[in-house]
C-alpha cells in the first residue's frame, strides 16, 4: 500500500500539528484577551471619574427621581436577584453590570441592544451608579467617563433617612435681606450667600438677580466636595460654611430645591430656596421671565412683565419667621452712618485703614495710646486695636459692612460687653455736626433724639457728658469724649449682678467708674 508522504512526514501529523499550533494561538488571544481587560479595568481604576463626578444621598437620589431637576439616568450594577436596597421608586433604574458600562456607553447600539426603548444619553446627561461597593460605583463612574460621560454620580453608603423639610424665602424678603429695598433702612444683615443654579445659556438669554453667584445644579455634587481654594479658584466666590446663611435659585424653584437638599447633604445647616424663583422675580428689567426649555430645544422669548416694587413690610415678616435677625435703623441715621465712614475713609478707597485713623486722631488732637487690652502683642495701639474689634475678615482694613455690623452690634448690646473702640469714635463724628472737633449739648442732643428716642434721651446724653450739668453749655473734645464713654461703658460692666457679686468678694469698690466719669466731665 502507498503511503501519502510529505517533507516532513504523514499528512495526518501535519494536520494534527496545525490544528495544536492553531489551539495554542487561540488560547494565547484568549489569554491575551483577559489580560487587557483586567488592564484595562486596572486603568479605568485609575482613571479619572469625571470632571463633575460627585456622591448623592439616599435622600438626594429619591428627589432626583420625583422632581426630576435635571436629565440623568439611574444604573444598578447589582446581577438579577440581588438584594436590591433601593427604595420602591427607583425599582425602575437600567440594570447594567460594571463589565459592561464602557460597552454599552460606548456605542448607541449596544445602548439599544440593552435597553430597548431608551434613548441613549445625552454627554451632559447625569449618570447615577448604585452597586454594592462604592469601589464598584467608583470603577463604573470611570468607564462613564471614558465614554464622554462627565457627570457621574454615586450612591453613599447610609440607611433609610427622612428627607429634611426645605425652607423657602419669598422675593421680598430675599430683597430686604440683600439691601435691595431702599426704604426698609437695613444697617446690618448675616451674611448670605446667593447661589443661582440654571444653566449659564438661561442666565445669559434672560438675566440673573443682581449680586448672584453661579453654580449650574449639575455641577453643584462636585462643587460640594470642592476644598475652599480650589473653590474659590473654579467658581470666583468664597466656598460657604456649615453656619453661613444660603439661598439656592433657578427658574421656579425645582432645580433649587434639589441644590439646597445636596447643600444639606454637604453639612450646610441654613439652607433656603427662592420660592418664587427668577420667573417670579420682577423686580428688576433685566431678569425676564420665560418658558422653561431643555438644553437642545430653541430657546423661548422672554414673557412680557410689569415691574413691580418691594414690599418690605412683607419682607421683614417673612425674615422674621425664618428667625434671621436682619437688623434696621432710620433712613436718616443709615445716611449719618455712611457720612461718617466717608470721613474716616480719608483717600475714598473704600476701606478704613490704621493709618486714617490716626491721621484723624491728630486733626483731633488726641494722642494715640497702647491698648488697653491688645489682641496680640504688648506694642498694640489704640488704632490697632479698634480695627482688630471691627475686622471680621482679618485683613486689617474696615469695609462698610464691617463698619455696619460694628455699629449695629454696639447700639444693641445693653450689657456694655461689646468693644466700643471704634464706635465710640463713630459717635463723636456723628454728634460733632460742625466739625470743629467739638462736641456740645445742642449737637448731641439733636442726634441723640433721632437715635434712640425720646425715652432714652436723658440717659444717652449722660453717657456722654457725664454728670456734669447738661445745661451748662460745656464742650467736649475727643480725648475727654472717649474718656466719659469708656467709663461709663466700666459703670455698666461694675454693675453687672456678677460683677457686684465678685467686687463684694474681693471688697473693691463699685462705684468707681461713675466717679471716673464724674471726674472727667469736671475738667
Amino acid at each position: 500500500m502507498a503511503f501519502i508522504n510529505n517533507a516532513g512526514g504523514s499528512l495526518t501529523s501535519a494536520l494534527m500539528l496545525t490544528m495544536l499550533a492553531w489551539g495554542v494561538r487561540w488560547l494565547r488571544a484568549e489569554l491575551n484577551r483577559k489580560r487587557r481587560e483586567e488592564e484595562s479595568g486596572k486603568q479605568a481604576s485609575r482613571r479619572t471619574v469625571g470632571r463633575f463626578f460627585g456622591r448623592l444621598s439616599p435622600v438626594a437620589l429619591r428627589m432626583l427621581v420625583e422632581t426630576g431637576p435635571y436629565p440623568h439616568h439611574i444604573f444598578t450594577l447589582r446581577p438579577p436577584g440581588s438584594n436590591d436596597a433601593l427604595p420602591a421608586e427607583l425599582r425602575g433604574a437600567l440594570r447594567l453590570s460594571e463589565a459592561r458600562v464602557a460597552t454599552v456607553l460606548g456605542s448607541e447600539a449596544a445602548w439599544r441592544e440593552a435597553f430597548q426603548g431608551v434613548p441613549f444619553p445625552k454627554p451632559h446627561f447625569m449618570l447615577v451608579f448604585v452597586g454594592d461597593t462604592e469601589a464598584e460605583e467608583l470603577r463604573a463612574a470611570a468607564a462613564a467617563a471614558s465614554c464622554g460621560f462627565q457627570r457621574s454620580l454615586v450612591l453613599v453608603a447610609g440607611g433609610a433617612q427622612p428627607q429634611a423639610d426645605l425652607r423657602f424665602i419669598n422675593r421680598d424678603a430675599l430683597a430686604v435681606l440683600a439691601g435691595m429695598c431702599a426704604d426698609a433702612g437695613v444697617v446690618h444683615a448675616p451674611p448670605a450667600t446667593l447661589i443661582d443654579v440654571r444653566r449659564s445659556d438661561e442666565r445669559a438669554l434672560y438675566g440673573s438677580i443682581k449680586g448672584a453667584a453661579h453654580i449650574p445644579v449639575d455641577q453643584l455634587p462636585s462643587a460640594l466636595c470642592l476644598g475652599p481654594d480650589q473653590f474659590l479658584r473654579q467658581y470666583r466666590f468664597t466656598k460657604p460654611g456649615p453656619e453661613d446663611l444660603v439661598v439656592f435659585s433657578c427658574r421656579t424653584n425645582t432645580r433649587a430645591g434639589w441644590a439646597a437638599q445636596l447643600a444639606q447633604d454637604a453639612g450646610l445647616q441654613r439652607c433656603l430656596v427662592l420660592r418664587q424663583g427668577v420667573y417670579g422675580w420682577r423686580l428688576d428689567p433685566a431678569v425676564k421671565p420665560y418658558r422653561g426649555y431643555r438644553l437642545q430645544d430653541a430657546p423661548p422669548d422672554a414673557e412680557p412683565f410689569q415691574l413691580e416694587a418691594v414690599n418690605a413690610e412683607a419682607g421683614r415678616q417673612e425674615l422674621a419667621q425664618l428667625g434671621i435677625p436682619v437688623r434696621y435703623a432710620r433712613k436718616n441715621e443709615v445716611q449719618q452712618l455712611r457720612m461718617a465712614f466717608e470721613q474716616l475713609d480719608i483717600n475714598k478707597d473704600g476701606l478704613i485703614d490704621a493709618e486714617e485713623l490716626k491721621t484723624y486722631f491728630e486733626a483731633m488732637g488726641h494722642k494715640t495710646k497702647k491698648a488697653r487690652l491688645p489682641p496680640a502683642a504688648a506694642h498694640c495701639t489704640e488704632v490697632e486695636d479698634m480695627i482688630w474689634e471691627v475686622d471680621e475678615d482679618c485683613d486689617g482694613l474696615i469695609n462698610w459692612p464691617e463698619f455696619q455690623a460694628m455699629w449695629q452690634r454696639c447700639q444693641e448690646d445693653k450689657a456694655g460687653t461689646e468693644p466700643r473702640g471704634l464706635y465710640s469714635v463713630v459717635l463723636f463724628l456723628l454728634h460733632d455736626k460742625g466739625g470743629a472737633g467739638r462736641v456740645d449739648l445742642e449737637e448731641a442732643m439733636r442726634i441723640t433724639y433721632l437715635r434712640v428716642g425720646k425715652e432714652a434721651l436723658d440717659e444717652e446724653l449722660a453717657a456722654v457728658f457725664g454728670t456734669a450739668d447738661l445745661n451748662s453749655g460745656k464742650t467736649l473734645g475727643l480725648t475727654e469724649f472717649l474718656g466719659c464713654l469708656h467709663a461709663h461703658q466700666l459703670q455698666q460692666l461694675r454693675s453687672r449682678p456678677t460683677m457686684k457679686l465678685r467686687q463684694a468678694n474681693s471688697g473693691g469698690p463699685a462705684a468707681s467708674s461713675a466717679a471716673a466719669a464724674a471726674a472727667i466731665a469736671a475738667k
